[in-house]
């Protein structure tokens, strides 16, 4: 039998790829039914991993945050349209009430304020940070960002053994979806029947239990396994001493 592929099928594949068609890949079905069974994370402990994680991307960007407005106000302060453009000036015209024939000119300056422009830096501040910081962690540590591991969860992906980056970042992004209708997305960890949010239906990834008593057991474990290897070492060298004394005592008698 030959081993070289059909090349047939080698044209049909590149032909699809050049008209832009795909074939229906059921990819995510062997992944999902060795989830099967898997204990799933609670309400309590995603909340407290997700302040954990929040507090932390907050810790962190502090200090990014003051430098980038800094740097940011010297910037655009160097330029002179914009300081031209802190204020909108206004001409409007209307009839004059006690003379229909005349008209009175009106001219005002009315001021911009600045802290829209600072809402929409610091809206785009923690995107980004978010998407670094789950990017980072999530994808990296197969799941585990510092809230998650310390709060004893774990993200696992529905397509695939590890988490990819793409997933990583459309979770990050899927937050925003379950923050809308009054934070409706989260609530639908109560209905689904696998305690998935919206922005783990954005992503297929679902939320288990990973305790780190489940390594200290572990631990526990093999130190009784060691333990118990030795005192059958030293029954075993008990047994040895006394099968070597008979035999010396014995020769002594004969």
């Amino acid at each position: 039998m030959s081993t070289f592929p059909d090349k047939a099928a080698i044209k049909m594949t590149i032909r699809e790829r050049i008209r832009g068609e795909r074939r229906y890949n059921p990819h995510g079905t062997r992944r999902m039914e060795a989830l099967a069974g898997v204990k799933l994370a609670s309400f309590k402990h995603r909340f407290w991993a997700f302040l954990i994680d929040s507090a932390l991307i907050a810790i962190l960007m502090a200090p990014f945050g003051v430098a980038l407005n800094f740097g940011m106000s010297k910037i655009i302060d160097s330029f002179e349209e914009h300081k031209q453009s802190k204020s909108i000036h206004i001409e409007t015209s209307r009839t004059d009430p006690n003379d229909p024939t005349k008209k009175i000119e009106e001219k005002r300056d009315i001021p911009i304020d600045d802290r829209k422009e600072e809402k929409e830096t610091a809206d785009f501040l923690d995107l980004a940070f978010g998407l670094v910081y789950y990017g980072f962690f999530l994808r990296t540590y197969n799941g585990r960002t510092p809230g998650k591991k310390w709060m004893g969860v774990r993200v696992v992906s529905l397509t695939g053994e590890r988490i990819s980056l793409w997933q990583a970042c459309e979770r990050t992004l899927g937050y925003g979806a379950s923050a809308l209708e009054g934070g409706f997305g989260f609530v639908q960890f109560f209905i689904n029947p696998n305690r998935c949010c919206v922005h783990d239906r954005i992503a297929e990834t679902i939320v288990i239990e990973d305790p780190p008593r489940e390594k200290k057991a572990a631990q526990n474990e093999a130190e009784i396994v060691k333990e118990a290897a030795r005192i059958e070492a030293e029954e075993a060298r008990a047994i040895d001493e006394e099968v070597l004394n008979q035999a010396e005592h014995n020769t002594t008698v004969s």
